[in-house]
């Protein structure tokens, strides 16, 4: 402002929010003095002009700054089509290297369950161009979807066609706002549209209309504010109807699955006490459910201290993949790095030997933890599914079985948390986990502070002498491709920390800690990368028009308002590099796991008839997942046009993940369902965020009666998640009575003695199982459990 006064005749830019318009207008001392003047008016009235005013002075301190441009396109149109165009010859290159190079090359890697696994269904008939599992997807039923890929699968499954069928009933209602505010730009006063940002996009968000309670005559503004609270109630209702839906479908899978024979853990519960307990001998649990349960009860399976099995197994398995591979080369060539090379017989005899002792080693610690078949916690299998169901509702029972659950399926157990020797320690990891968490949730500021600033770039004061001298391409290159680039690569960085820190929680169940994994992974993307980045860049321009709204609250919520509304084009741009370009290249051309897959099996550490382990990343696909759906569901009302980019983003992920599931990724903690409670839970928290933002957008607006009558939008969300885990989520664990009795129907004359047995093969820590190559000479000694099974 100082420098306007000195007559400084640099042009200027009229700005409204976070957007630039250009004007011929020219910097004069009279219109400064005119701006302060503005901005000293307590009215609401001209909120949007007097922050333009207000911005004014510091535009002209540091140079004009024009918006993005595209040919005849500017703004937020460019920005969009600057991301866009690059990502979509990407897009095609990604598409030609699929269909051409790896899809034809790799089948072994694509097609690993049918063709190495012997699992899943058959490659699709007539693939041409590896395109053929769109319509087997787009047909294959539930019941085929749970038979290929468990009830977890059928649940990510579900969830993305719930999603879908959201943005695409709601996208009707969309379009009508679209109209609207369309018809609010149209009517509006040339002053009015004047303050819009510049480019088509701007004209079809509510952010952007020109509503003034006091002063406005024109019924569009009003029709505009109305709706969108109809439409923001509209969508509450319509996504609580969806959950509701699913809530029901997965229920009902999940009571056949538990009275499903077939299933291990049909009629086992799993019993849990507390560390200070004392550990109970088989004989102690035994005769204590005998008690509870006579002529019901036929096996117990304790989980016992295993020791250091764990890590002389791995060394036995490291030791024995070594062996294999030098006995296949020739005994007279080198091998080992550098100067350490030695002939490859020498290595084969040294490696021999370790594998030797290493077995000794094994056995000698097996057969002392063999011996002692005490535990705190333990399965019990039962001869009737009403006794199972029974047996779930004790609650802070007798000592020794303080919580009785359903058992879940033996590759789901988490025994090393349910071991005596660690369960003393769980509760201090627990508290360590947490503390961590909250740690690294503080530090994660940094990252997200500097992708904030490249967001508001173009507003901020202090780097305004820097962009100025910026091309228009350039600019928008780096507000539009280079934040969405930086986002990903931050995302890449937390999901393997997020399941180490839900580790720590010790959860009885692997697959509750994938789903505890996501809702960590999950709230990091809401807070920092939804939330602090919309308030972050937000803070910037604050920042840079400080001196302007220091005396002016309302300037201050306009500012925000405004930057929240940019955010959408942001967002947009994000889910266009996701679709165009993350999703194709990692889901859709597998070209890292490919290289994996082929350099393990150069190095010697996969088979060349074996495929490597690849489980999908439930917490991580599931994250992005809602993420997406965040950003569709949050700007729904504000900004319509983010539910086309959302939408896309589901649709190209339900045909990539389902592809997946079937044909490449393998089973490895099938939860029967345990992710679906966090999926509805974090479905009602980004309805919070939606009521919040269309809150807020009122409030700027300065619509105080359709603002408070929002109010009830979260409360009735509410409402609808505590009804769900009310009603529900018991539902999840226990099988109604007179399902009990119709499925102890079914069970027919079978040998007791071989259902124990089958129950304690099953549930037998792996750890005691001896490796089928182990080359000492007490392999062949025959060794048992105490349930009768040969671990050999």
């Amino acid at each position: 402002t100082r420098r306007a006064r000195q007559g400084d005749p640099e042009p200027i830019t009229l700005r409204w929010g976070t957007s630039a318009r250009s004007a011929t207008a020219r910097a004069t001392p009279a219109r400064c003095r005119a701006a302060e003047r503005t901005v000293r008016v307590p009215s609401a009235m001209h909120f949007h002009r007097r922050l333009a005013d207000c911005e004014n002075a510091f535009e002209q301190s540091s140079g004009s700054s024009e918006p993005a441009s595209l040919g005849n396109l500017e703004g937020d149109d460019a920005l969009i089509l600057l991301t866009i165009i690059p990502m979509a010859i990407i897009f095609a290159v990604l598409l030609i290297l699929y269909a051409c190079c790896l899809h034809p090359r790799c089948k072994d890697v694509f097609y690993a369950n049918p063709l190495v696994r012997k699992t899943g269904p058959q490659p699709p008939v007539g693939n041409r161009g590896g395109f053929g599992f769109i319509p087997l997807v787009y047909r294959m039923s539930d019941d085929e979807f749970e038979q290929h890929t468990g009830l977890d699968g059928l649940v990510f499954i579900l969830f993305m066609r719930m999603a879908i069928k959201m943005f695409a009933w709601f996208g009707i209602v969309g379009f009508l706002l679209a109209m609207v505010y369309l018809s609010c730009y149209y009517t509006a006063t040339d002053a009015d549209q004047e303050s819009y940002p510049a480019g088509g996009l701007a004209m079809i968000s509510l952010a952007n209309v020109p509503f003034d309670i006091a002063a406005d005559k024109n019924s569009a503004p009003w029709a505009a504010v109305v709706i969108s609270l109809i439409a923001e109630y509209g969508l509450t209702f319509w996504v609580i109807y969806l959950l509701r839906q699913t809530w029901l479908i997965v229920i009902d899978r999940r009571a056949r699955a538990l009275t499903n024979s077939a299933n291990e853990n049909s009629r086992a519960v799993l019993v849990h006490n507390f560390a200070l307990d004392k550990p109970l001998k088989r004989e102690e649990a035994r005769s204590l459910f005998d008690e509870m349960f006579p002529n019901e009860v036929l096996g117990i399976s304790m989980i016992r201290n295993t020791g250091s099995l764990t890590k002389l197994l791995a060394k036995h398995e490291m030791l024995a993949r070594r062996s294999e591979h030098l006995a296949s080369k020739d005994p007279d060539d080198t091998a080992g790095m550098c100067c350490r090379k030695k002939k490859v017989s020498e290595l084969r005899n040294k490696t021999q030997t370790e594998l030797a002792d290493t077995d000794a080693s094994l056995l000698k610690e097996r057969k002392q933890r063999l011996a002692d078949d005490s535990g705190l916690n333990y399965l019990v299998l039962f001869r009737s599914y009403r006794a199972t169901n029974t047996a779930k509702q004790v609650r802070m029972g007798s000592k020794g079985a303080m919580s009785v659950f359903a058992a879940p399926l033996p590759d789901d157990l988490n025994k090393e948390v349910l071991e005596p020797q660690a369960a003393k320690a769980n509760e201090a990891k627990k508290v360590v986990g947490q503390v961590l968490f909250w740690l690294m949730f503080l530090f994660y500021l940094i990252p997200v502070a500097g992708l904030s600033l490249l967001i508001s770039l173009d507003n901020n004061d202090w780097l305004a002498d820097i962009v100025k001298k910026l091309p228009d391409a350039v600019k928008g290159l780096v507000q539009g491709l280079l934040p969405s680039l930086a986002l990903i690569i931050f995302l890449a960085l937390l999901p393997t920390i997020c399941m180490a820190l839900a580790g720590t929680q010790c959860f009885t169940h692997r697959s509750m800690t994938v789903a505890h994994a996501f809702t960590l992974f999950f709230r990091f993307n809401l807070f920092w990368n939804f939330i602090g980045i919309a308030l972050g860049s937000s803070a910037f321009v604050i920042f840079s028009v400080i001196e302007c709204v220091a005396e002016d609250v309302g300037g201050l919520l306009t500012t925000i308002g405004a930057q929240l509304a940019r955010n959408a084009i942001f967002f947009c741009s994000y889910l266009s590099v996701q679709v165009l370009f993350t999703l194709p290249f990692g889901e859709g051309t597998l070209l890292v796991p490919i290289i994996i897959t082929y350099v393990k099996k150069k190095l010697g550490m996969l088979r060349k008839d074996e495929a490597a382990d690849a489980p999908e990343p439930y917490h991580t696909v599931l994250s992005k997942l809602v993420y997406a759906i965040l950003i569709g569901v949050a700007y729904a009302v504000i900004s319509p046009v983010t539910i086309i980019f959302s939408i896309a983003y589901c649709i190209l992920a339900y045909f990539l993940y389902a592809r997946n599931l079937l044909y490449f990724n393998s089973i490895r903690w099938p939860g029967q369902g345990n992710l679906w409670v966090n999926c509805s839970s974090q479905m009602i928290i980004v309805l919070y965020l939606s009521h919040l933002l269309v809150f807020a957008i009122h409030v700027v607006l300065g619509s105080p009666v359709t603002a408070v009558l929002m109010i009830p939008c979260p409360i009735i969300a509410a409402s609808a998640d505590g009804y769900f885990k009310r009603e529900y989520l018991p539902r999840m664990g226990e099988v109604s009575l007179s399902s009990c009795v119709a499925a102890d129907k079914h069970i027919g004359p079978v040998d007791q003695g071989k259902q124990v047995e089958e129950f304690d093969a099953n549930y037998q820590q792996s750890e005691f199982e001896l490796p089928e190559d182990l080359v000492t000479g007490e392999k062949s000694a025959s060794a048992h459990t105490p349930g009768g099974r040969s671990m050999q």
